[in-house]
């Protein structure tokens, strides 16, 4: 079952690279790499202002939503749309998150998420 769609200010990925530097900095960020084609991605959603639902769904390594890159009205795959679905049936009232998945190199931030299988970092 589709949850919603995560949308947000389009931005190429040097903008995204200098916001990321002034997000990180305050311990916050809402940027999302739209790399399906490949580890070259050219653009970057950021939903600090521009925003859905989604933007307050926060990470745990034992999610209940998963997220897809899909491709709506057009074949470029440098800009898909992200879905969030039901990974399973959630109970009502069960907060709703996903996982972040964070480049692997870039271990800047501790995981909290109480999972039992928690990674303990956003990687």
């Amino acid at each position: 079952t589709q949850s919603t769609w995560d949308v947000g200010e389009l931005i190429q990925s040097d903008e995204a690279e200098r916001r990321g530097r002034d997000y990180d900095a305050s311990g916050c960020s809402t940027l999302y790499d739209l790399d399906a084609a490949s580890n070259n991605n050219k653009f970057t959603l950021d939903a600090s202002y521009h925003c859905s639902v989604a933007r307050f769904f926060n990470h745990s390594c034992q999610p209940n939503l998963v997220n897809y890159q899909v491709l709506v009205e057009h074949q470029d795959v440098h800009r898909p749309r992200i879905c969030l679905f039901a990974a399973r049936d959630i109970e009502i009232g069960e907060e709703l998150c996903y996982d972040y998945r964070y480049n692997k190199v870039r271990r800047i931030m501790r995981c909290s998420c109480g999972a039992k299988n928690c990674r303990k970092w956003l990687v």
